[in-house]
């Protein structure tokens, strides 16, 4: 990552003289537009700290541990409850953005890309060798947004402990290992329980 990069302090100060509209970036000690920095309001400059591309990869960094992912979740957790009206608007907007089913579901495997460490082309490929198909039921996701009336990409499933990726599973499939706790020995006990009782 950026931040690994060592320079003199010569070296920074040259670096560190930017034009207008320019910023310093923390991490990988590169001056970049503004427009290459979140917002920020509590900022002098209005723009965050580091660049988007390497506060991207620290996010990224962060959740791929566990006691990262569950603060990440935590936090998101709390501004949603202390920001009601912020995040109702935010939901409006992106219902708006998304206002077709090419362009939901690009922007969902580019989360895929961010949360389960996956390129875009590695979820395609996923999903063509599954015949656009759930894993399990092999059955397309029959699942639909319903405010828009979008039928939902196949979710990405992955271990919650190793965070190694599965494959790609419909609504109830994802749904329905989750609730057995991606236990296989509670699925043998319940497909006992089926077979015996049929």
């Amino acid at each position: 990552m950026g931040r690994l990069i060592k320079r003199t302090s010569a070296e920074t100060a040259t670096l560190r003289k930017r034009g207008e509209g320019n910023k310093w970036c923390y991490l990988c000690y590169q001056n970049k537009l503004l427009t290459e920095f979140h917002k920020d309001k509590s900022s002098t400059t209005g723009r965050a700290k580091n660049c988007k591309k390497c506060a991207n990869e620290v996010m990224v960094e962060l959740r791929s541990t566990p006691t990262g992912a569950e603060t990440n979740r935590k936090n998101v957790a709390k501004w949603r409850e202390a920001n009601p009206e912020k995040q109702s608007a935010l939901n409006e907007a992106k219902r708006e953005k998304y206002n077709s089913c090419e362009e939901y579901s690009q922007t969902y495997r580019k989360r895929a890309v961010l949360k389960y460490g996956i390129s875009i082309e590695e979820y395609d490929r996923m999903l063509e060798a599954q015949g656009n198909v759930c894993a399990i039921c092999k059955l397309p996701e029959r699942a639909t947004n319903k405010r828009s009336g979008r039928v939902h990409n196949l979710a990405v499933d992955h271990c919650h402990d190793s965070g190694k990726v599965r494959g790609l599973l419909c609504s109830n499939c994802n749904t329905a290992i989750g609730l057995l706790k991606e236990n296989a020995d509670l699925f043998q006990s319940a497909v006992n329980y089926l077979k015996e009782n049929n």
